[in-house]
């Protein structure tokens, strides 16, 4: 299994989103392309 995690470039964007107030929730619903068994199996 191949771990992946998150790059510096998706950290910044993370981190700038909550800067400017957007919710956790709202961040991850940005992120059309996410499957929850993907990301799991990607952990």
């Amino acid at each position: 299994m191949s771990y992946t995690h998150l790059t510096t470039t998706e950290r910044v964007k993370i981190e700038t989103y909550l800067e400017l107030g957007i919710s956790i929730r709202s961040i991850a619903r940005r992120n059309a392309g996410y499957v929850a068994e993907r990301a799991q199996k990607r952990y």
